[in-house]
């Protein structure tokens, strides 16, 4: 899953950043959209087993995200409501000032389930 961020900007990086989260590893039973209609998932973090492989890229590093759950909403074709819970690890490479970061993303996703 990738989570495309709009451009901001941090007080001591000089330039805006352009980034996504991306999340990768995520076990799901199935990727049709009616049927995670509804549906939440917990997740452990890294590194036991069954996490999801997350990070974002600011500040020339990858900086670790750790999901904690994936909640899914009204489903409209192909596109499902999706919050995802999550902490970014922002002092493992260095923006110490921001250390560990938590954040809920709601949005819509497009899920291409191969029927």
């Amino acid at each position: 899953m990738e989570i495309k961020l709009e451009r901001f900007s941090l007080d001591h990086l000089d330039e805006p950043i352009e980034t996504s989260i991306r999340l990768d590893g995520i076990q799901l039973p199935n990727l049709v959209p009616l049927e995670l209609s509804g549906e939440a998932f917990d997740f452990p973090i890294n590194p036991t087993q069954g996490y999801i492989d997350g990070s974002i890229y600011i500040g020339h590093a990858h900086h670790p995200v750790d999901v904690t759950s994936v909640s899914f909403g009204r489903c409209d074709g192909n596109q499902i409501e999706v919050e995802v819970v999550m902490k970014f690890i922002f002092d493992f490479e260095g923006l110490d000032d921001f250390s560990a970061t938590d954040w809920v993303c709601r949005t819509n996703s497009v899920i291409a389930s191969s029927h």
